[in-house]
Parts: structure tokens; C-alpha cells; sequence
């Protein structure tokens, strides 16, 4: 994972433009929430203090749960010195860090010493901790076969996925949209399971559904999710400003993104292209970084439809200014709302309504 795709960590040459976009943005924010996540994913960018990001954590419960649960150990051993293991020690330096547990990795991290799973020996005062974003049950097995009871095993994913329950469809930022009877169009729909949750949430009112997924693993399981709706189209395609072909990194689930070079190679379009003169009423987007450049290719219908958006704004660098900063290009009348929805990473959405 490259910390530069997940934090703004500079600002732009252009600095008066950039001072400008800055304000511009900032007088949109509808809330104080929203301001403070603003400011702190600011600061983390002039300061790299990760300590900015914490405290975006700990505007989740999530996030609180997390922190209740490390407060109560005596110690506290992380399985995985990856970024997400190095992140959480980071974000809470004061707790009872006994040690990492890495299968590649030796030393130390964090000032941390890492060992291997066959000298950890069993404690029953020290809970165990699974960083990793995959394979967390196979490990949590192998824990429990080395002696481990499963009691003092925690999974960080469960975290995040309580983390990211309510991400795109949160009530304190969706009250604020109008009702549309436009489409809702999933961009980066993954399995289908955002399409289903705007179908069972306040917002849907008969609309119909466009999803976008380029990973075809992904394609399928969401065709398969969403066969029995009716009003539906599946697209295996990508988004971007402009019709082409794009290098793919498939096969990474959430993560699968268009890339600059690779085996894989996907068609990609428009949205206004694919979409045509139908109405939009909802964009939700998270395209691993290609966010920017598919508002771009949706520019007619954001300014004919004024559609209600969530849209990912920390992928890369300059998101949380570049993307509302075009989106008032094209719609000056709109007004935004910041949420933030994860354990130890940057997951940021912006509400433009």
C-alpha cells in the first residue's frame, strides 16, 4: 500500500490557486464535523503527524471501540508489521505494545521487536491483534492451533467493517439531500452491496440502477447479487473523461484499479457517454484513485441533473481540494458534508448535494 495514494502529503507549485480552492471548499462545509475532518486531513498533508488521522478515527464508534478495547490490555501483540500494524501503533503510541508477529519480517518495527508465531509463547494477559486486510481467518486458525485461545484473538477487519456500515449512506449527510427520481449510479460497485443498501435506504424511490465494476471477478458477483432487481444494468467497464483502453489491475477485489501499465488491459468510457439522456439523481463513486477524471466524463449530466454525490477523496494526493473544487465548476450551487468511515486507514467521502 503506498502511503502517497492514501494521504495528501503536499500541496501544489500552483500555491495562490491552490490558497483559493482551499477557501473555496472550506465556506461549502455544511457542519463542523465536517471542518474538522477538513483541517485534520490538512495538517496530517503539512505535517505527516498521523496523530491527525486518529483523531478522524475517533469520530467513529468504531474507532472508539477499538481504542476501549487496547486501553483494557496489559499487553498487546500485533499480528502483521505491515502498514496497517505500523499505523496502529503509530495512532496509539501509549498503549501496551508487547511485540509484532510476522512470518517475513524480523527486528524490530516501531521500535517494537517482531517475532515469529513459533516463539510467541502462550499468555493469558496478552491479547493478540490480526492487522491483516486478507487471510485473517486462516491466521486466527493458526493461532488457535499454536495454543492461542480464541477469546484472545481480535480481527482489525472487524473494525473496519463496522467502521464502514454506514459509508455513502451515513443519515447525518444524506438528510441533507433532495429527493431525486434520477438513477443512482454505483461507480466502483464492487459485489453490489452499496446498490442494495440505496435500495433499502430513504433515498430510493423506484429509481433505477446503473452499476460500474472493470474487474470481472467483481462483475460477476454483482450481476449475480443484482439479478433478481429489476431496472438494473451490470457495466463491466471502467470511468474516466474519455473513451479508451486502460491498464488493469485485476484481481485485488476492492482494490482492483486502473494502473499505467500491466497484463490486463479494459475498455474504458464515459459516463455521459454510457449513460446518454438518461437522468441521474446519485452518483456514489470509489474507483481506487480514478475519481477526479470520471467526474470529468460525467460533466453533462452533473450539470444538467445536479445529481446528490458521494464521492472517495483520499486516493491520492490533492482529492479532498481537486474534486469539490471541479464538481463547483460545474454546479456552483453546491454546498458539502464530510464523513469518515475507517479503523487505520485514510477512507474519506465527500457529500455534495
Amino acid at each position: 500500500m503506498n502511503e502517497r495514494l492514501i494521504f495528501p502529503y503536499k500541496t501544489k507549485n500552483e500555491q495562490q490557486q491552490y490558497y483559493e480552492a482551499l477557501h473555496l471548499v472550506y465556506s461549502r462545509l455544511e457542519d463542523e464535523t465536517s471542518k474538522e475532518i477538513f483541517q485534520s486531513r490538512l495538517l496530517m498533508s503539512l505535517t505527516g503527524n498521523i496523530g491527525e488521522i486518529r483523531k478522524l478515527v475517533l469520530k467513529t464508534e468504531a474507532g472508539r471501540s477499538l481504542k476501549t478495547l487496547l486501553q483494557k490490555q496489559n499487553k498487546i501483540y500485533l499480528y502483521g508489521a505491515g502498514i496497517r500494524g505500523q499505523r496502529i501503533v503509530q495512532m496509539f503510541p501509549e498503549m501496551n505494545w508487547e511485540g509484532y508477529i510476522d512470518r517475513k519480517k524480523d527486528g524490530t518495527c516501531n521500535n517494537i521487536k517482531i517475532i515469529k508465531l513459533e516463539n510467541l509463547k502462550p499468555d493469558e494477559e496478552a491479547i493478540i491483534l490480526i492487522t491483516n486486510f486478507e487471510e485473517y481467518n486462516e491466521i486466527r486458525a493458526d493461532l488457535i492451533a499454536h495454543g492461542i485461545p480464541q477469546a484472545l484473538i481480535y480481527i482489525l477487519n472487524d473494525f473496519e467493517v463496522k467502521a464502514h456500515q454506514n459509508q455513502y449512506f451515513e443519515k447525518r449527510c444524506i438528510d441533507h439531500f433532495s429527493d431525486k427520481h434520477g438513477a443512482f449510479l454505483d461507480a466502483g460497485s464492487f459485489d453490489g452491496a452499496d446498490c442494495v443498501k440505496f435500495i433499502n435506504s430513504s433515498l430510493y424511490h423506484n429509481n433505477a440502477l446503473y452499476a460500474f465494476e472493470p474487474d470481472e471477478k467483481n462483475y460477476i458477483m454483482c450481476k449475480k447479487k443484482l439479478e433478481e432487481l429489476s431496472n438494473v444494468e451490470v457495466f463491466n467497464v471502467g470511468l474516466a473523461a474519455s473513451a479508451q483502453k486502460a491498464y488493469f489491475l485485476a484481481d485485488k477485489g476492492v482494490c482492483s484499479r486502473i494502473t499505467d501499465e500491466g497484463d490486463d488491459v479494459i475498455n474504458i468510457d464515459t459516463i455521459d457517454s454510457v449513460i446518454g439522456e438518461n437522468s441521474i439523481g446519485y452518483i456514489k463513486m470509489d474507483i481506487e484513485g480514478n475519481e477526479l477524471e470520471a467526474i470529468r466524463g460525467a460533466e453533462k449530466h452533473i450539470r444538467r441533473d445536479q445529481p446528490n454525490l458521494m464521492i472517495s477523496v483520499y486516493h491520492k494526493i490533492d482529492d479532498i481540494i481537486e474534486i469539490p473544487r471541479l464538481l463547483l465548476e460545474y454546479n456552483p450551487d453546491y454546498k458539502f458534508l464530510l464523513g469518515h468511515y475507517s479503523v487505520c486507514n485514510a477512507d474519506t467521502v465527500l457529500y455534495a448535494f
